[in-house]
């Protein structure tokens, strides 16, 4: 287990701006950064970071945290392995605690899977630089181009051919048998013995974006061998081939620098031109572009190269990701390569300012990209040239920007001769289409019958609101915890009779905890309870929770960070216009904030008193079931009926202050 020291350390020296910057681009807004929903497929950024409060929240999903947070929900990492991930980036030592053989075994799900990965890839590159046991597979990687320096960078390894050798140094080492089936890296025959799946093949392992090994690709050096010339792990719940992009964790910092990414296909193709001096290239891999592999580019870049191999497959498969990677609001580009060029062959040929040179002329957009490869200029027929339009207006009409879409409307109709009028009229017949297609297949959830009756006033409503109306007040304690307010104190009046409401001042935290205490309330949830407690415990200690504690609370609960940021950044959401540019006032939160406070505590003592008055109501009527003369001829009764009286009377005072016109 990982020191608490060390833990703590990482949690003080992250920074989660430069943490999340190295996934998405971030935007100045004010005082915070913005982004798109690295979550969701969403047009109006919502993910929200905040440099002050050291914290994230998307406002799409309702996910949030800090920076060990973000790791955990982007890259799906364990908590361990995201403290592991920043202490690496920052440069910290890890200290860990003497681990029991049980420790070792709480190790989770996922991360025995990582370890296992981690294990293999280490397996497969010590049997690579072996060159004394087996020169072969490195003879052929330096005779196919690869420089050490680049082979060390992807972390190239060798598969031994031996059947069960892997294998048997796996469950030596203490991995799991179910582990290393899990991840497809053993298939078992027919008669049950035990295989080793990639075997006498140059291994190229696939890494997430935070750098851990997702999965292996596994290619053949003598293609007399018969068997697949690429093999790839099996679909795992660390390794969905329509999630990852080979290469995409070692170019992610040169996509950002060059604001362009290529898309190739291959892993060779990565490799060969990252080791060229373009290093802003990924590859889907033998697979065809998927919304979440487009998006993680969208992440970095706005702006795609397409570099499929100039073959018959390879130019479908370039016209197939177009309308993707439009529908993503990213701009394409897509460079046709000489005949029987790939991107290996073609920059292991010519220097890097050729190639440069190349890619830079021979890029055409979408739509002279379409045109060409659709044969408009090869046909005379009219119905053969409408369809080629049609099909360049289908590319245009996925764009989410209206703008975009006039451009490129206005483009096809000057390219090709046309009336811009009539484009526009297809352009708007295929749009509508296409929100139709959506309607169909995205229908939204049923909507309650109109005639059907509102819930009434019952005990699951109460408790709703109670619930509600103490989140309220979790929310008044971690952001002015220490704050002195002016609370409406409900005494009874010795001169008019009756009840009135009187200021009195208070820290925050201590009228919230004497509530609590005098009403015996607590969470259901139990992170909040816990949290709860945390809070108000930090309190007595420093009188107030300051950004050091925040920063650190993570290390107490990582999930306790996902709570906070709720209550942290929810007026992030929506930032205030600009108002002072035409000199109007708007108040802001902190400014309200005693307003806010107060009836909060407020309402919350007009819901427990709403609750007793109806546990009184309840009593009467069990009185008049068992008292012959009736629950008001009864001395109880009549107490009872005080009671409901007095209660009622504070309630209408409650209710007439809450009603104030602010």
């Amino acid at each position: 287990m990982i020191k608490r020291e060390t833990i703590q350390t990482v949690y003080q020296t992250a920074n989660v701006v430069d943490v999340i910057q190295d996934f998405i681009q971030l935007k100045k807004a004010g005082v915070n950064y913005k982004a798109l929903s690295p979550f969701t497929n969403e047009k109006t950024p919502s993910f929200v970071v905040s440099p002050q409060k050291n914290i994230w929240k998307c406002f799409s999903t309702g996910k949030g945290g800090d920076s060990v947070k973000f790791l955990q929900e982007h890259e799906r990492l364990s908590w361990p392995d995201a403290i592991k991930y920043l202490a690496k980036k920052y440069n910290i030592t890890i200290q860990y605690e003497k681990s029991s053989q049980q420790d070792k075994e709480k190790l989770d799900r996922r991360e025995r899977l990582l370890h296992a990965l981690d294990f293999y890839k280490s397996l497969y590159e010590k049997k690579l630089w072996d060159t004394q046991v087996n020169a072969m597979p490195m003879n052929y990687l330096h005779n196919r181009g690869f420089e050490d320096q680049t082979i060390k960078t992807f972390g190239l390894g060798y598969a031994p051919k031996a059947r069960q050798e892997q294998y048997d140094q796996a469950i030596k080492s203490g991995i799991q048998e179910e582990i290393v089936k899990e991840l497809g890296l053993v298939y078992v025959t027919e008669i049950g013995q035990t295989i080793d799946r990639f075997r006498d093949r140059i291994i190229f392992p696939v890494y997430s974006l935070s750098g851990r090994t997702s999965g292996f690709g596994g290619r053949i050096m003598d293609s007399k061998w018969g068997g697949a010339k690429y093999i790839n792990s099996s679909e795992s719940e660390v390794y969905q081939k329509s999630h990852l992009l080979y290469g995409l964790f070692q170019a992610r910092q040169e996509i950002r620098t060059k604001d362009a990414c290529y898309i190739v296909e291959g892993y060779t193709d990565v490799i060969k031109m990252y080791q060229k001096g373009i290093k802003n290239v990924v590859a889907s891999a033998g697979t065809a572009l998927t919304p979440q592999q487009i998006r993680s580019i969208g992440n970095n870049t706005k702006n795609v190269i397409l570099l499929f191999d100039s073959d018959s497959a390879g130019q479908s498969a370039a016209l197939r990701s177009i309308n993707l990677i439009l529908e993503q609001g990213l701009k394409v580009k897509i460079c046709a390569l000489p005949k029987g060029e790939d991107p290996d062959s073609f920059t292991s040929k010519n220097t890097l300012e050729d190639v440069l040179a190349y890619f830079e002329a021979q890029s055409d957009d979408f739509i002279e990209y379409k045109a060409n490869q659709l044969g408009i200029s090869e046909t005379d027929d009219p119905v053969e040239k409408a369809e080629v339009i049609n099909q360049i207006i289908a590319s245009i009409a996925v764009i989410p920007n209206f703008i975009e879409r006039d451009f490129y409307i206005k483009k096809t109709a000057k390219t090709f001769e046309l009336d811009q009028r009539n484009l526009a009229d297809a352009l708007a017949q295929q749009v509508s289409k296409n929100q139709r297609f959506e309607k169909r297949e995205f229908a939204p959830p049923a909507l309650k019958p109109v005639n059907q009756p509102e819930r009434s006033e019952d005990k699951g409503h109460q408790s709703d609101s109670l619930k509600k109306s103490l989140e309220e007040l979790l929310e008044d304690l971690i952001l002015y915890a220490a704050k002195e307010v002016e609370f409406d104190e409900i005494t009874e009046s010795t001169q008019k009779g009756g009840f009135i409401l009187e200021k009195q001042k208070s820290k925050v935290y201590k009228r919230i905890e004497k509530i609590f205490q005098n009403e015996n309330l607590f969470y259901e949830n139990e992170l909040d309870q816990q949290l709860f407690d945390l809070l108000i415990r930090q309190c007595h200690i420093k009188g107030n929770l300051d950004e050091e504690f925040f920063r650190l609370l993570g290390s107490e609960n990582p999930n306790f960070t996902s709570r906070v940021s709720a209550f942290q950044m929810k007026y992030e959401a929506y930032p205030l216009s600009k108002w002072d540019e035409f000199n109007v006032s708007v108040p802001t939160i902190d400014q309200g904030a005693e307003i806010k406070i107060n009836d909060d505590v407020l309402s919350l003592k007009k819901l427990l008193i709403e609750q007793k008055i109806i546990a009184l109501e309840n009593q009467v009527k069990q009185l008049d079931k068992t008292s012959k003369k009736g629950a008001f001829q009864s001395k109880e009764g009549i107490e009872i009926l005080r009671k409901i009286v007095k209660y009622t009377d504070i309630k209408t005072l409650i209710s007439n202050k809450l009603q104030r016109i602010l």
